[in-house]
């Protein structure tokens, strides 16, 4: 498993000789035939993280990787931060107000961060 994921961080960035710089890995959650669990890596380097995580638009682009999807590690307060966000956000937009998106600020959204 370690190889598949140097191979897959590489694809992503801009310093390939980085990757190896991860302190471990492991699949989360049960088995199951319906989906592949996903795959939790932790780097000991942040700069790592933020090449990676900045770069993540890049798989769309190559066939293999249509299926791959990365995401940062939430707290429990940051994801509900989001879902109240979400929730006021879904809710002006059924008011009849258009062009709305949740703005990230600091790496958190805030009621207050949605804009037109």
């Amino acid at each position: 498993m370690l190889k598949s994921i140097e191979t897959r961080l590489a694809t992503l960035e801009a310093q390939p000789s980085r990757s190896s710089e991860f302190f471990e890995s492991m699949r989360l959650g049960a088995a199951t035939t319906k989906k592949p669990r996903p795959i939790r890596v932790v780097f000991t380097n942040p700069f790592v993280v933020r090449d990676i995580l900045k770069n993540k638009s890049k798989l769309a682009s190559i066939a293999n990787y249509k299926e791959v999807f990365l995401k940062h590690d939430q707290t429990a307060h940051q994801r509900e931060l989001y879902a109240k966000c979400r929730e006021s956000l879904y809710a002006r937009l059924s008011n009849g107000e258009k062009n709305l998106r949740i703005k990230f600020i600091n790496g958190l959204p805030s009621k207050e961060s949605l804009f037109a």
